[in-house]
């Protein structure tokens, strides 16, 4: 008789939405500069079984796009300050401009405008702010 053990599963609870990147260059760290990023991601609902799943591109914004990212969340605080919506809804307004703009390829069931469910735009929003600071030089001290 052998003393191993077979493998035991580990009831590991997948995440609601997860994402990962799919640039063919994404780990290279002598890499010409891309203004595009590639990612994967999986919906799950909440018996983790795959609702949606697709591969987006998204884009660093240029000065333009920017400005363009500022317009749109105006719009969709219809001229209201600021002040007077409530974090939640600021924070909202943020991720669809900023996805609407710089979300460049998506699956077919994208439609952060018309979706229930916030987190698959939040790791959208995520993936985007991540991809835009990698840009950024580091502070030194």
């Amino acid at each position: 008789m052998s003393d191993e053990k077979p493998e035991e599963k580990k009831d590991e609870k997948k995440e609601h939405v997860e994402v990962r990147d799919v640039t063919a260059e994404g780990a290279e760290k002598n890499k010409e500069l891309r203004f595009t990023k590639r990612f994967h991601m999986v919906v799950r609902d909440e018996g983790g079984e795959t609702m949606h799943e697709g591969e987006f591109t998204i884009k660093r914004p240029t000065i333009g796009e920017s400005a363009r990212i500022g317009v749109l969340m105006a719009e969709y605080r219809q001229d209201k300050p600021i002040s007077a919506l409530d974090y939640a809804t600021v924070k909202t307004h943020e991720w669809l401009a900023t996805c609407v703009v710089c979300v460049t390829k998506a699956p077919p069931w994208w439609d952060p405008e018309n979706m229930y469910d916030n987190e698959p735009l939040a790791k959208c929003y995520a993936e985007v702010v991540a991809f835009v600071n990698s840009f950024r030089k580091a502070v030194e001290k």
